[in-house]
């Protein structure tokens, strides 16, 4: 079954009917002796971006979006600083206006809110405590360059016969990692609008900025699996490892690369690498069992999903994944029981009711099935795998021509969703359409030249239409069919 992914970089879109809410500031800086229009922009970007982050810090304590008790105790003090830090990985930078006379440089920004959404990608972003490392960090980089900027200038003002080579090269030192910080966070914003590609543009120019940012590999890397390049990516994970080796969050992305590559074994060492690293890392166990339920080991994987509840009792994502192993266990009703808590912590959770779904079509009750399939659709009206399981259940309900119905809508949905072909095969043999259903055979065929089933039930349909048959009973054979081997012996030899 397919598994949900871990939650590591955090994607926020806005609504478009939702609360949003505009803060607009602007900042003019004064050039010194040793600013040129790229530092002088810098500059001011970073201030501007700083003042409005605490603004939106101030409005969630106002508004009461979250409370010192939702984020616990590691933000009760200095709130308003945490959650201004926090929000830098969630919201988008916009500048509306900049001038530069070569003296002063005004620049006037936006960053536009969505209250709920604001709300709901805090909740979960203070969860991963990695990601709120790297936040940090790069927050405590711009203080200190900050810093040192105004240390340079106040020693040159004091002592104007200083070399002035020596102090721009610490100057431009500075500048350039404010520079990397800025195309950085860049683009995390890109990346939040799904432009992976304008993302890797912006990191790369970090990248050459500062060769040693770690930060901006992996964030890059990300990029590069957002865009299905998992090689690329692990490529920049393997830079940031060297960089910094200790860098928990980088083993964990690079494992993921690794298991989209489905190299499942290479990947379990990573994640056990993150472990060692940080073993109260719950994202780690969770993306290891993942990795061990891929390879069909569901006791281990259960083992992990239930280390990183532990670590995490609100880690939905864990209960649905654990919830798919029980069920592959062949244990439908712990599974169910799983799938349910992972709704009460997140009742939006469209894969969680899709994966409950099953788990009561497999315990054989199609309308409790249906009824979740359909909630599913109705969080995820493009959800192709809920629309083909409800198709499973209205078909098992003798509800042929409705199934056919969404069977017909998850492959508009999913063009290449060979599944679908067959369901939708199997409701019109049902309906003793056969020619139609071998088209919706041979399709799936097309799209996955080794699927015995389509092979197995086209050979039924030919055989109940009056057409030749054989050979498809003999590709399913070989496929792997049994019963299929036994016809095929029994009627064609």
């Amino acid at each position: 079954m397919k598994k949900v992914l871990p939650f590591l970089f955090v994607i926020l879109s806005f609504s478009l009917i939702a609360q949003e809410k505009t803060f607009i500031r602007d900042f003019t800086y004064n050039a010194s002796d040793l600013d040129s229009k790229v530092s002088c922009r810098a500059i001011a970007k970073k201030e501007l971006r700083s003042l409005l982050l605490d603004e939106i810090g101030s409005y969630v304590e106002s508004e009461s979006i979250l409370t010192t008790s939702e984020v616990g105790d590691k933000f009760s003090q200095d709130f308003v600083e945490n959650i201004s830090t926090i929000s830098a990985g969630i919201t988008k930078f916009k500048i509306l206006e900049e001038t530069w006379n070569g003296k002063t440089f005004w620049m006037k920004a936006s960053i536009t809110i969505d209250k709920k959404s604001l709300e709901e990608s805090l909740k979960q972003l203070i969860n991963d405590r990695q990601k709120i490392k790297e936040l940090e960090q790069t927050k405590q980089k711009l203080e200190t360059s900050e810093k040192e900027i105004a240390r340079i200038n106040k020693e040159l003002q004091e002592n104007k016969s200083a070399k002035l080579e020596e102090i721009a090269e610490k100057y431009n030192a500075e500048i350039k990692m404010l520079v990397a910080i800025d195309y950085f966070e860049s683009g995390l914003d890109k990346q939040n609008s799904e432009d992976y590609a304008g993302a890797i543009v912006d990191y790369t120019i970090a990248i050459k900025s500062v060769p040693d940012y770690a930060f901006a590999y992996v964030a890059r890397g990300y990029a590069y699996d957002d865009l299905g390049d998992y090689n690329t990516a692990i490529a920049d994970y393997t830079t940031a490892i060297r960089l910094d080796l200790d860098y928990a969050s980088a083993y964990i992305y690079r494992g993921f690369a690794y298991e989209n590559l489905g190299e499942y074994n290479t990947a379990i060492a990573d994640y056990t690498t993150a472990i060692r690293l940080d073993p109260d890392y719950a994202e780690a166990y969770y993306t290891r069992g993942n990795a061990y339920s891929d390879l069909g080991d569901y006791n281990t994987a259960i083992a992990d999903y239930t280390t990183a509840i532990r670590l995490d009792p609100d880690y939905a994502s864990a209960y649905n994944n654990r919830g798919i192993a029980y069920s592959d266990l062949g244990e439908y009703n712990t599974a169910i029981a799983d799938y349910t808590t992972a709704i009460r912590l997140y009742p939006d959770y469209a894969s969680a009711y899709n994966s409950r779904g099953n788990a009561y079509l497999y315990l054989g009750d199609y309308n409790t099935a249906k009824a979740d399939y359909t909630t599913a659709i109705r969080l995820d009206p493009d959800y192709a795998t809920a629309y083909n399981n409800r198709g499973i259940a209205y078909s098992d309900l003798g509800e042929y021509n409705t199934a056919i119905a969404d069977y017909t809508t998850a492959i508009r949905l999913d063009p290449d969703y060979a599944d679908a072909y067959v369901g939708r095969g199997n409701a019109y043999v049902d309906l003793g359409e056969y020619n139609t259903a071998i088209a919706d055979y041979t399709t799936a065929i097309r799209l996955d030249t080794d699927y015995a089933l389509a092979y197995s039930n086209r050979g039924v349909a030919k055989e109940n239409a009056g057409l030749p048959y054989c050979s498809d009973y003999q590709r399913a054979c070989e496929l792997g069919k049994k019963e299929c081997c036994e016809w095929y012996n029994d009627q064609c030899r």
